[in-house]
Protein backbone atom coordinates (compact mmCIF):
# COMPACT_ATOMS: atom_id res chain seq x y z
CA UNK A 1 0.00 0.00 0.00
CA UNK A 2 1.67 3.37 -1.33
CA UNK A 3 0.69 6.38 1.54
CA UNK A 4 1.53 9.81 1.04
CA UNK A 5 4.87 10.34 2.23
CA UNK A 6 5.79 14.15 3.93
CA UNK A 7 2.57 15.24 3.50
CA UNK A 8 1.40 18.36 6.16
CA UNK A 9 -1.08 17.47 8.98
CA UNK A 10 -4.42 18.40 7.92
CA UNK A 11 -5.46 21.91 9.02
CA UNK A 12 -1.72 23.04 10.67
CA UNK A 13 0.36 23.39 7.16
CA UNK A 14 -0.58 24.27 4.08
CA UNK A 15 1.23 22.98 1.40
CA UNK A 16 2.75 26.00 0.31
CA UNK A 17 3.35 26.91 4.19
CA UNK A 18 5.34 23.87 4.16
CA UNK A 19 7.29 24.42 1.32
CA UNK A 20 8.48 27.77 2.31
CA UNK A 21 9.15 26.66 5.92
CA UNK A 22 11.58 23.89 5.03
CA UNK A 23 13.14 26.48 2.67
CA UNK A 24 17.51 26.70 4.51
CA UNK A 25 18.22 29.38 2.09
CA UNK A 26 16.49 31.84 3.03
CA UNK A 27 18.47 34.58 0.96
CA UNK A 28 17.28 32.10 -1.99
CA UNK A 29 14.26 32.07 -1.18
CA UNK A 30 13.31 35.72 -0.66
CA UNK A 31 15.25 36.55 -4.22
CA UNK A 32 12.93 33.47 -6.13
CA UNK A 33 10.09 34.87 -4.60
CA UNK A 34 10.91 38.67 -6.53
CA UNK A 35 12.06 36.53 -9.36
CA UNK A 36 8.87 34.24 -9.63
CA UNK A 37 6.33 37.69 -8.43
CA UNK A 38 7.63 39.17 -11.43
CA UNK A 39 7.18 36.11 -13.79
CA UNK A 40 10.93 35.35 -13.97
CA UNK A 41 12.83 32.33 -13.22
CA UNK A 42 16.25 32.04 -12.37
CA UNK A 43 17.63 32.00 -16.06
CA UNK A 44 15.77 35.55 -16.65
CA UNK A 45 12.93 33.43 -18.63
CA UNK A 46 9.34 33.73 -18.18
CA UNK A 47 7.63 31.30 -15.35
CA UNK A 48 3.84 30.80 -14.67
CA UNK A 49 2.94 34.57 -13.84
CA UNK A 50 2.89 37.57 -16.43
CA UNK A 51 2.89 40.84 -14.46
CA UNK A 52 2.05 42.65 -17.60
CA UNK A 53 -0.73 41.15 -18.05
CA UNK A 54 -2.27 41.75 -14.46
CA UNK A 55 -1.05 45.20 -14.27
CA UNK A 56 -3.40 45.68 -17.39
CA UNK A 57 -6.27 43.76 -15.69
CA UNK A 58 -5.64 45.45 -12.33
CA UNK A 59 -5.67 49.43 -14.02
CA UNK A 60 -9.66 49.97 -14.44
CA UNK A 61 -10.03 48.78 -11.03
CA UNK A 62 -6.69 51.08 -9.74
CA UNK A 63 -8.30 53.78 -11.04
CA UNK A 64 -11.74 53.66 -10.08
CA UNK A 65 -10.65 52.89 -6.10
CA UNK A 66 -9.85 55.78 -3.80
CA UNK A 67 -6.46 57.05 -2.97
CA UNK A 68 -4.80 58.24 0.55
CA UNK A 69 -3.45 61.40 0.67
CA UNK A 70 -0.26 59.75 -0.93
CA UNK A 71 -2.24 59.08 -4.17
CA UNK A 72 -1.54 55.64 -3.13
CA UNK A 73 -4.06 52.58 -1.95
CA UNK A 74 -4.69 52.27 1.68
CA UNK A 75 -4.82 48.34 3.05
CA UNK A 76 -7.94 47.91 3.44
CA UNK A 77 -8.63 49.11 -0.25
CA UNK A 78 -5.92 46.36 -1.51
CA UNK A 79 -7.52 43.87 0.04
CA UNK A 80 -10.70 44.79 -1.56
CA UNK A 81 -9.08 44.84 -5.08
CA UNK A 82 -7.48 41.26 -4.48
CA UNK A 83 -10.70 40.14 -3.30
CA UNK A 84 -12.30 41.39 -6.77
CA UNK A 85 -9.58 40.51 -9.06
CA UNK A 86 -8.99 36.82 -7.86
CA UNK A 87 -13.16 36.28 -7.58
CA UNK A 88 -13.43 38.18 -11.46
CA UNK A 89 -10.60 36.44 -12.76
CA UNK A 90 -10.63 33.03 -10.95
CA UNK A 91 -13.81 32.64 -9.34
CA UNK A 92 -11.66 32.61 -6.51
CA UNK A 93 -11.91 33.34 -2.75
CA UNK A 94 -8.49 34.12 -1.33
CA UNK A 95 -8.57 33.35 2.47
CA UNK A 96 -7.43 36.17 4.42
CA UNK A 97 -8.70 38.83 2.00
CA UNK A 98 -12.79 38.76 2.93
CA UNK A 99 -14.59 41.70 4.47
CA UNK A 100 -14.37 41.69 8.16
CA UNK A 101 -17.44 42.89 10.24
CA UNK A 102 -18.78 44.29 7.09
CA UNK A 103 -15.96 46.68 6.48
CA UNK A 104 -12.66 45.25 4.24
CA UNK A 105 -10.38 44.65 6.79
CA UNK A 106 -7.94 47.16 7.49
CA UNK A 107 -4.61 44.82 8.53
CA UNK A 108 -2.65 44.79 5.84
CA UNK A 109 -3.27 42.63 2.53
CA UNK A 110 0.84 41.23 2.91
CA UNK A 111 -0.50 39.42 6.07
CA UNK A 112 -2.10 36.54 3.86
CA UNK A 113 1.41 35.41 2.41
CA UNK A 114 2.42 34.71 6.26
CA UNK A 115 3.00 31.42 6.09
CA UNK A 116 4.63 31.68 2.44
CA UNK A 117 7.65 33.59 2.61
CA UNK A 118 9.98 34.17 5.85
CA UNK A 119 8.33 36.13 8.37
CA UNK A 120 11.32 39.53 8.17
CA UNK A 121 10.41 39.18 3.95
CA UNK A 122 7.20 40.45 5.14
CA UNK A 123 8.20 42.87 7.57
CA UNK A 124 10.33 44.13 5.00
CA UNK A 125 7.57 44.45 2.44
CA UNK A 126 5.24 46.35 5.44
CA UNK A 127 7.89 48.86 5.28
CA UNK A 128 8.30 49.45 2.28
CA UNK A 129 4.17 50.01 1.80
CA UNK A 130 3.71 51.44 4.52
CA UNK A 131 2.50 54.82 2.11
CA UNK A 132 0.22 52.67 0.33
CA UNK A 133 0.20 50.61 -2.83
CA UNK A 134 0.61 51.66 -6.22
CA UNK A 135 -0.35 50.00 -9.47
CA UNK A 136 2.52 48.18 -9.87
CA UNK A 137 2.67 47.04 -6.18
CA UNK A 138 -0.72 45.69 -6.54
CA UNK A 139 0.13 43.79 -9.31
CA UNK A 140 2.87 42.33 -7.51
CA UNK A 141 1.45 41.18 -4.60
CA UNK A 142 -1.25 39.90 -6.98
CA UNK A 143 1.30 38.36 -9.01
CA UNK A 144 2.42 36.63 -5.91
CA UNK A 145 -0.79 35.17 -4.69
CA UNK A 146 -0.81 33.74 -7.85
CA UNK A 147 2.03 32.57 -7.95
CA UNK A 148 1.64 30.79 -5.04
CA UNK A 149 -1.97 29.00 -6.08
CA UNK A 150 -0.09 27.71 -8.74
CA UNK A 151 2.70 26.73 -6.25
CA UNK A 152 -0.62 24.61 -4.34
CA UNK A 153 -1.69 23.41 -7.20
CA UNK A 154 1.84 21.46 -8.40
CA UNK A 155 2.26 20.33 -4.70
CA UNK A 156 -0.84 18.38 -5.06
CA UNK A 157 0.46 17.08 -8.40
CA UNK A 158 3.60 16.00 -6.92
CA UNK A 159 0.99 14.32 -4.09
CA UNK A 160 -0.45 12.41 -6.85
CA UNK A 161 2.71 11.63 -8.94
CA UNK A 162 3.77 9.70 -5.89
CA UNK A 163 0.37 8.07 -4.65
CA UNK A 164 -0.04 6.67 -8.54
CA UNK A 165 4.02 5.63 -8.14
CA UNK A 166 4.58 7.86 -11.07
CA UNK A 167 8.31 9.40 -11.66
CA UNK A 168 8.28 13.00 -12.33
CA UNK A 169 11.61 12.15 -14.59
CA UNK A 170 9.40 10.16 -16.52
CA UNK A 171 7.21 11.28 -19.35
CA UNK A 172 3.40 10.08 -19.69
CA UNK A 173 0.89 9.69 -22.44
CA UNK A 174 -1.98 12.41 -22.87
CA UNK A 175 -4.50 9.78 -21.67
CA UNK A 176 -2.40 9.48 -18.80
CA UNK A 177 -2.58 13.44 -18.07
CA UNK A 178 -6.40 13.32 -18.18
CA UNK A 179 -6.28 10.44 -15.43
CA UNK A 180 -4.51 12.80 -13.19
CA UNK A 181 -5.84 15.53 -13.70
CA UNK A 182 -9.15 13.62 -12.86
CA UNK A 183 -7.12 13.29 -9.48
CA UNK A 184 -6.28 16.37 -9.33
CA UNK A 185 -9.67 17.39 -9.22
CA UNK A 186 -10.95 14.53 -6.26
CA UNK A 187 -8.55 16.49 -3.94
CA UNK A 188 -9.90 19.76 -4.79
CA UNK A 189 -13.33 18.34 -4.29
CA UNK A 190 -12.37 15.76 -1.12
CA UNK A 191 -9.24 17.96 0.24
CA UNK A 192 -6.01 15.79 0.90
CA UNK A 193 -5.24 14.06 4.03
CA UNK A 194 -1.56 13.66 4.88
CA UNK A 195 -2.89 9.83 5.62
CA UNK A 196 -3.98 9.47 2.23
CA UNK A 197 -3.51 6.29 0.29
CA UNK A 198 -3.06 4.95 -3.51
CA UNK A 199 -6.21 2.64 -2.54
CA UNK A 200 -7.58 5.50 -0.88
CA UNK A 201 -6.96 8.06 -3.95
CA UNK A 202 -8.22 5.30 -6.51
CA UNK A 203 -11.23 4.88 -4.43
CA UNK A 204 -12.19 8.10 -4.36
CA UNK A 205 -11.68 8.90 -7.90
CA UNK A 206 -14.08 5.58 -8.87
CA UNK A 207 -16.47 6.72 -7.01
CA UNK A 208 -17.04 10.59 -8.24
CA UNK A 209 -19.84 9.27 -10.59
CA UNK A 210 -21.90 8.58 -7.52
CA UNK A 211 -21.15 11.32 -5.75
CA UNK A 212 -21.11 14.12 -8.03
CA UNK A 213 -24.09 14.30 -10.72
CA UNK A 214 -21.78 16.98 -12.19
CA UNK A 215 -18.82 14.56 -12.78
CA UNK A 216 -19.22 13.50 -16.41
CA UNK A 217 -19.30 17.48 -17.42
CA UNK A 218 -16.17 18.36 -15.88
CA UNK A 219 -14.95 15.13 -16.94
CA UNK A 220 -15.54 16.70 -20.55
CA UNK A 221 -14.44 19.69 -18.96
CA UNK A 222 -11.08 18.69 -18.13
CA UNK A 223 -10.21 17.60 -21.13
CA UNK A 224 -10.95 20.75 -22.94
CA UNK A 225 -8.51 22.06 -20.71
CA UNK A 226 -5.58 19.92 -21.85
CA UNK A 227 -6.27 20.51 -25.20
CA UNK A 228 -6.47 23.87 -24.99
CA UNK A 229 -2.83 23.49 -23.07
CA UNK A 230 -1.15 21.15 -25.41
CA UNK A 231 -2.16 22.85 -28.47
CA UNK A 232 -1.42 26.63 -27.65
CA UNK A 233 0.44 26.72 -24.36
CA UNK A 234 3.66 24.38 -24.62
CA UNK A 235 7.00 25.93 -25.95
CA UNK A 236 9.84 23.84 -27.71
CA UNK A 237 10.78 22.66 -23.47
CA UNK A 238 7.71 20.76 -22.98
CA UNK A 239 5.77 20.15 -26.15
CA UNK A 240 4.32 16.93 -26.70
CA UNK A 241 7.10 14.33 -27.99
CA UNK A 242 6.49 11.02 -29.46
CA UNK A 243 2.95 11.15 -27.86
CA UNK A 244 4.36 12.10 -24.06
CA UNK A 245 4.41 14.72 -22.00
CA UNK A 246 7.04 15.82 -19.97
CA UNK A 247 6.56 16.59 -15.78
CA UNK A 248 6.89 20.58 -16.99
CA UNK A 249 4.06 20.54 -19.37
CA UNK A 250 1.69 18.58 -17.34
CA UNK A 251 2.30 21.09 -14.45
CA UNK A 252 1.46 23.56 -16.87
CA UNK A 253 -1.88 21.89 -17.50
CA UNK A 254 -2.71 21.56 -13.64
CA UNK A 255 -1.91 25.64 -13.42
CA UNK A 256 -4.66 25.80 -16.37
CA UNK A 257 -7.41 24.02 -14.37
CA UNK A 258 -6.77 25.82 -11.85
CA UNK A 259 -6.97 28.78 -12.98
CA UNK A 260 -10.13 28.06 -14.84
CA UNK A 261 -11.85 25.89 -12.67
CA UNK A 262 -13.83 28.56 -10.23
CA UNK A 263 -14.98 30.16 -14.13
CA UNK A 264 -16.38 26.21 -14.26
CA UNK A 265 -17.82 26.47 -10.96
CA UNK A 266 -19.24 29.83 -11.85
CA UNK A 267 -21.22 27.94 -15.20
CA UNK A 268 -22.55 25.35 -12.40
CA UNK A 269 -23.95 28.33 -10.08
CA UNK A 270 -25.78 29.81 -13.20
CA UNK A 271 -27.48 26.59 -13.59
CA UNK A 272 -28.36 26.66 -10.01
CA UNK A 273 -29.68 29.60 -9.85
CA UNK A 274 -31.99 29.16 -13.19
CA UNK A 275 -33.29 26.06 -11.62
CA UNK A 276 -34.48 28.31 -8.68
CA UNK A 277 -35.33 31.51 -10.22
CA UNK A 278 -37.81 29.42 -12.56
CA UNK A 279 -39.68 28.75 -9.47
CA UNK A 280 -39.87 32.56 -8.67
CA UNK A 281 -43.57 33.47 -9.83
CA UNK A 282 -43.53 36.53 -8.72
CA UNK A 283 -40.07 37.16 -9.82
CA UNK A 284 -38.90 38.68 -6.52
CA UNK A 285 -35.95 36.63 -5.63
CA UNK A 286 -37.80 34.26 -3.35
CA UNK A 287 -39.36 31.04 -3.17
CA UNK A 288 -41.32 29.50 -1.14
CA UNK A 289 -39.04 26.31 0.76
CA UNK A 290 -41.32 23.66 -0.54
CA UNK A 291 -40.70 25.07 -3.90
CA UNK A 292 -37.13 24.91 -2.92
CA UNK A 293 -36.75 21.22 -2.10
CA UNK A 294 -39.16 20.98 -5.83
CA UNK A 295 -36.52 23.05 -7.09
CA UNK A 296 -33.91 19.84 -7.75
CA UNK A 297 -32.74 16.75 -6.04
CA UNK A 298 -29.42 18.87 -5.06
CA UNK A 299 -31.76 21.22 -2.35
CA UNK A 300 -31.38 19.07 0.36
CA UNK A 301 -30.18 21.91 3.16
CA UNK A 302 -32.90 22.02 5.93
CA UNK A 303 -34.31 25.10 7.22
CA UNK A 304 -32.13 25.55 10.66
CA UNK A 305 -29.42 25.83 8.34
CA UNK A 306 -30.63 27.72 5.49
CA UNK A 307 -31.54 30.18 8.61
CA UNK A 308 -27.56 30.28 9.38
CA UNK A 309 -26.77 31.05 5.96
CA UNK A 310 -29.24 33.97 6.05
CA UNK A 311 -30.59 32.53 3.10
CA UNK A 312 -34.38 32.51 4.83
CA UNK A 313 -36.61 34.60 5.30
CA UNK A 314 -40.14 34.70 7.48
CA UNK A 315 -43.20 35.67 6.81
CA UNK A 316 -46.59 35.58 8.46
CA UNK A 317 -49.57 35.35 6.36
CA UNK A 318 -53.41 34.80 7.58
CA UNK A 319 -55.33 32.53 5.65
CA UNK A 320 -58.22 31.12 7.88
CA UNK A 321 -55.61 31.67 10.85
CA UNK A 322 -51.86 32.81 11.32
CA UNK A 323 -49.42 30.65 9.77
CA UNK A 324 -45.43 31.59 9.32
CA UNK A 325 -43.92 31.38 6.11
CA UNK A 326 -40.65 30.47 4.89
CA UNK A 327 -39.08 31.75 1.85
CA UNK A 328 -36.05 31.04 0.74
CA UNK A 329 -33.73 34.37 -0.66
CA UNK A 330 -32.49 33.18 -3.95
CA UNK A 331 -29.39 35.13 -4.26
CA UNK A 332 -27.89 34.88 -0.48
CA UNK A 333 -28.24 30.67 -0.70
CA UNK A 334 -26.58 31.11 -4.14
CA UNK A 335 -23.55 32.70 -2.98
CA UNK A 336 -23.86 31.20 0.49
CA UNK A 337 -20.85 29.00 1.74
CA UNK A 338 -23.27 25.63 1.30
CA UNK A 339 -21.92 26.15 -2.42
CA UNK A 340 -18.26 27.22 -2.14
CA UNK A 341 -15.85 23.95 -2.70
CA UNK A 342 -13.06 23.85 -0.28
CA UNK A 343 -10.55 24.01 -2.95
CA UNK A 344 -7.02 24.14 -1.50
CA UNK A 345 -5.75 25.53 2.41
CA UNK A 346 -5.42 29.21 0.21
CA UNK A 347 -8.63 29.75 -1.18
CA UNK A 348 -12.08 28.23 -1.81
CA UNK A 349 -14.13 28.29 -4.86
CA UNK A 350 -17.44 29.47 -4.98
CA UNK A 351 -20.45 31.30 -6.95
CA UNK A 352 -19.00 35.17 -7.65
CA UNK A 353 -21.19 37.94 -7.10
CA UNK A 354 -23.66 38.19 -10.10
CA UNK A 355 -23.25 42.10 -9.91
CA UNK A 356 -19.37 41.96 -10.55
CA UNK A 357 -19.55 42.40 -14.74
CA UNK A 358 -21.69 45.52 -14.00
CA UNK A 359 -18.84 46.96 -11.44
CA UNK A 360 -16.20 46.34 -13.74
CA UNK A 361 -18.28 48.05 -16.78
CA UNK A 362 -18.85 51.13 -14.26
CA UNK A 363 -14.89 51.35 -13.41
CA UNK A 364 -13.90 51.12 -16.76
CA UNK A 365 -15.96 53.80 -18.30
CA UNK A 366 -15.49 56.40 -15.48
CA UNK A 367 -12.24 55.61 -14.26
CA UNK A 368 -12.39 57.37 -11.02
CA UNK A 369 -13.94 56.67 -7.67
CA UNK A 370 -16.70 59.11 -7.74
CA UNK A 371 -19.44 60.11 -10.37
CA UNK A 372 -22.70 61.72 -10.76
CA UNK A 373 -25.77 59.71 -10.52
CA UNK A 374 -26.65 60.37 -13.54
CA UNK A 375 -24.05 58.92 -15.59
CA UNK A 376 -23.85 55.99 -13.35
CA UNK A 377 -27.78 55.39 -14.12
CA UNK A 378 -26.56 56.29 -17.91
CA UNK A 379 -24.01 53.83 -17.84
CA UNK A 380 -26.27 50.87 -15.99
CA UNK A 381 -28.92 51.59 -18.30
CA UNK A 382 -26.53 50.86 -21.21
Amino acid sequence: EHVLRGAPRPHRHPLVGAAWAYTRDVTKSIQAAVRLASGQDEAGKATDVKLPLLREALRPLFNALPKNSNGLLDHSTVRYALHRHFEHHHAMYIKGLAAADEAWNSSSPVDILEERVPAYVQHLMEERLAEGFDLEDLAVLAATLEHFVHIDAVERLKAIYELTNRSMEKDVREDEVTELMEMYLVLQLEGLDSKLTSSALEDMWRRMPSRYSSWPSLQTWLRSVQESVVENDLDDSTKMRGGLLNFQAVKMVVQAVTERFGRKQDADCKVMADRLLAKDSRANGRIKLSDFYEAGSEFTEKKHYLRELGAIEERERTRGGKSETSFVLIPNYVQSITNCLPSSSMYTACCPSPCDELLRHLETEIGDFAATPARIAELVEA
